[in-house]
């Protein structure tokens, strides 16, 4: 109630008409006197801008000044009286939290477990109290704050990769005039991971209210994301600054210098040109590619006749596609048949790739592919766990047509592996990225993960409605692998599992696990797989 009166006087003050104030007051003594609250509830709660108070550049502190302008004869002192109000670190750092804490409320009152969702219109004119209307879409999209049918949606287990401001951490003024203010602030990813720290910078000025407003907002990844891949469903989660300036550099630009999507338009398949590989392309079919496209589709040849990609963007982007296998043999390039490097030539030709061709022989950044016997690298190990994990939630879907009716007790619960039912095509199925002694552990884990479980007839099914029996610890983001000891044959790596029931500050979010890998001729396999939770659950109930 004492905020509703707060902010009802504050909006009649602005009106400057000194009788509604008091037949205001009357009001709100009369509603009290009656019982009737104004009350919030976590679902339909009023947003309104909180006073902030920074807005105005009268209400900035003015630095304090050094003994020796104290000490300066009455002009000098007259003159520094006339100069500008200036922002210090601690006003800097208010505003900043005074935003993010208003980017709290909306991703509160657009909460996915709530009944009522805000209006997309009421969530815009909320935070053009803090932020300019010209940057909103970065902010919303950076922020997760979906946009369906009007309405605004936030759901806290989205799991993108976006880094937040994170104001706490401190921030430095980098330059400022009398109308802006250039800031640095540290951008944290959402889990607080402290890899997950990188400095951006803001910018603050004043609109035609006398507000300060954030109008520019710069960190790269979310500025990789939102400017140049935000139309593309390939996750740059493994990329370095330098993979993605490169990316921005070479394909991030139209013709006239303006930003463009960094994206592929590919078939069903995931081909940019099917067939690539058995026809010679002509000039017309490709003569409508973007460079981009002219780029990708000249390691299309290379990945379908399995090229094991140096590089982790490439690597990446192939190993979605369900045709890319990099392990069943061993890549030679001398066994390029003439058309395919007839159509290659073409392609680079066409798109002026000149030394990005390189790139289909794991050259991109200057590193040389590894030989067998050189140590594995923390990308490489990361995208060996990544494609091995990944390619078991592929397989472990709920697909329609392989619902099963009837089943015990229960209708509608349960879905066949199709062809991978039986322990045996499961076993060849997972033998591309683990050995024989992991596969009992990793069922373990994939009944967890994924509700997979033997029937009464030994074969394996899914389970839909699963009541977990634990906390569920899964492999999503595989940046965070560090390798902890290494021989020619052997790699022992610890990595982190995500518990997708944690919230912060209550639950755990992140348990280290451990993962061996083992040389089997031109490749690596997970031998050993270890998590406590898992560990405690296998020993004690799987077997």
């Amino acid at each position: 109630m004492e905020r509703f009166q707060r902010n009802m006087k504050q909006a009649m003050q602005e009106t400057g008409n000194s009788k509604r104030i008091f037949f205001l007051e009357i009001l709100i003594s009369v509603c009290i006197l009656m019982g009737c609250g104004v009350q919030e509830t976590d679902q339909a709660q009023e947003l309104a801008p909180e006073p902030v108070t920074v807005h105005s550049s009268e209400e900035i502190p003015q630095m304090d000044r050094p003994e020796e302008e104290e000490e300066a004869g009455e002009e000098e002192a007259a003159e520094a009286e006339d100069k500008p109000h200036v922002f210090t670190n601690e006003t800097a750092e208010l505003l900043l939290k005074q935003a993010d804490k208003a980017l709290q409320r909306v991703m509160e009152r657009a909460n996915s477990y709530n009944e009522e969702h805000p209006a997309e219109e009421e969530i815009r004119s909320y935070l053009s109290g803090y932020f300019d209307p010209g940057i909103l879409d970065y902010v919303l999209y950076v922020y997760q704050i979906k946009i369906e049918d009007g309405k605004c949606f936030y759901n806290y287990y989205d799991h993108y990769q976006n880094f937040y401001m994170n104001a706490d951490a401190g921030v430095q003024i980098i330059e400022q005039g009398e109308d802006y203010c250039d800031i640095s602030v540290i951008f944290q990813h959402r889990w607080r991971r402290a890899w997950d720290e990188e400095e951006g910078t803001v910018r603050v000025e004043k609109d035609e209210r006398g507000y300060w407003v954030i109008t520019k907002m710069n960190q790269w990844y979310n500025d990789l994301r939102y400017y140049y891949m935000r139309d593309t469903d390939y996750e740059p989660v493994y990329l370095t600054k330098e993979a993605a300036e490169w990316l921005i550099r070479e394909f991030g630009a139209d013709e006239n210098g303006e930003k463009v999507q960094i994206c592929a338009q590919t078939d069903e398949d995931g081909y940019i040109l099917q067939g690539s590989s058995e026809r010679r392309l002509t000039e017309e079919e490709i003569g409508a590619l973007s460079r981009y496209e002219l780029f990708l589709a000249a390691q299309e040849i290379y990945a379908e006749n399995g090229k094991k990609f140096g590089d982790v963007f490439l690597y990446g982007y192939f190993w979605k596609k369900p045709w890319y296998e990099p392990y069943k043999g061993v890549f030679d390039e001398n066994s390029l048949t003439e058309i395919q490097r007839y159509n290659i030539d073409l392609l680079v030709e066409a798109g002026n790739l000149g030394e990005l061709a390189q790139a289909a022989y794991g050259n991109r950044y200057g590193k040389e592919e590894k030989a067998a016997g050189q140590p594995l690298g923390a990308e490489e190990t990361a995208c060996i766990i990544g494609d091995a994990f990944n390619s078991l939630g592929d397989l472990f879907v709920s697909k329609p047509e392989n619902k099963i009716e009837e089943l015990s007790d229960d209708v509608g619960k349960y879905y066949s592996l199709g062809e991978y039912s039986s322990e045996e095509k499961l076993r060849e199925y997972v033998s591309t990225w683990f050995s024989e002694d992991a596969f009992e552990y990793l069922m373990c884990m994939c009944f967890i993960m994924h509700g997979v479980e033997k029937d009464e007839n030994g074969n394996y099914m899914l389970m839909r409605d699963l009541t977990l029996p634990m906390d569920q610890y899964v492999l999503d983001d595989f940046s965070g692998v560090v390798i902890k000891e290494y021989t020619d044959m052997e790699c022992t790596v610890s990595v982190t599992f995500e518990n997708l029931n944690a919230r912060p500050q209550v639950m755990a979010i992140y348990n280290e696990g451990e993962m061996v890998l083992r040389r089997e001729g031109d490749r690596w396999v997970i031998t050993e797989i270890s998590e406590p939770h898992y560990d405690e659950y296998y020993e004690n109930w799987w077997q």
